[in-house]
Parts: structure tokens; C-alpha cells; sequence
């Protein structure tokens, strides 16, 4: 019964060694792989200003104290930086 526990448990690492393993395709040091600035492309960075409606859910009712208040500052400074988006949560 041993034999077989340690031949199974020897086939269960080896499967999960592999699917943890890398890919085998190249890596990101190969000169090839990384864009020149001129080649990036042109949408990265950029601040769409359609309107957006997003639902926040939270498990802290009370908003004036504890980590409610932190929730509550952190939506907050959140709405400030991004104008376009609304909450009807």
C-alpha cells in the first residue's frame, strides 16, 4: 500500500510542477520584445471622458466612523480624479 501512495503522490507533484512552470516562450530581456517609445501606441494613457455609471457596494452602513469613513474618503477622492463617472450605489 505504500508503494502506491508514494508512486501517486510522486505523479501529483510532477503534474503540478509542470502546470506551475514557465512557458517556454521567450523572455521579457530579448531586445525584441520591448516597443520603442515611437512604436507604442497612440491610446495608451488616455482619459476616455464617456459617461460611466458604476453600482459600489459595501458591508459598512455607517459612514461617519471607522472603516466606513475610510471606505467613504476613498470613493471620494476616487469620483474627484475621474469626473466622468457616477455612482448609484
Amino acid at each position: 500500500m505504500k508503494p502506491m501512495r508514494l508512486w501517486l503522490l510522486t505523479v501529483i507533484m510532477a503534474v503540478l510542477l509542470a502546470g506551475c512552470g514557465g512557458s517556454g516562450g521567450t523572455t521579457a530581456t530579448d531586445p525584441g520584445s520591448n516597443p520603442k517609445p515611437d512604436e507604442a501606441g497612440t491610446d495608451q494613457g488616455t482619459k476616455t471622458e464617456e459617461a460611466v455609471t458604476l453600482k459600489m457596494f459595501t458591508a459598512y452602513a455607517d459612514r461617519a466612523n471607522g472603516p466606513g469613513k475610510i471606505e467613504q474618503e476613498i470613493i471620494d477622492a476616487y469620483m474627484q480624479e475621474n469626473p466622468n463617472v457616477q455612482n448609484r450605489g
